[in-house]
């Protein structure tokens, strides 16, 4: 991943996370988490860290939201992999000219 990529990621997962507990986006936007975990698979230890350093409750302190976010993120990793997988398949079989 490049270097200015990885920035954008988790300038995104710090700004999400941020507004998502300072404005109780969580309860304004359905399934906001698990949006969140499909683009991120880091976001557990993320919540995890922030939690115990801030004193906040983004995990809701439920094992629950926990394992279905780990899921959510597995899923979009999958998804992902299948994706690039594909697009690397299409670009050996079609070169540049």
């Amino acid at each position: 991943m490049s270097p200015a990529l990885r920035f954008s990621v988790l300038i995104f997962i710090t700004i999400t996370m941020m507004l998502a507990n300072l404005f109780n986006m969580y309860a304004v936007i359905p399934y906001l988490d698990k949006i969140e975990h499909l683009l991120s698979g880091a976001w557990e230890i993320y919540e995890f860290v922030v939690d115990h350093l801030f004193g906040l409750h983004s995990q809701n302190a439920s094992l629950t939201d926990t394992m279905l976010d780990i899921i959510c993120g597995t899923v979009g990793a999958v998804v992902s992999s299948i994706y690039l997988l594909y697009k690397a398949r299409v670009v050996t079989n079609n070169p540049v000219a």
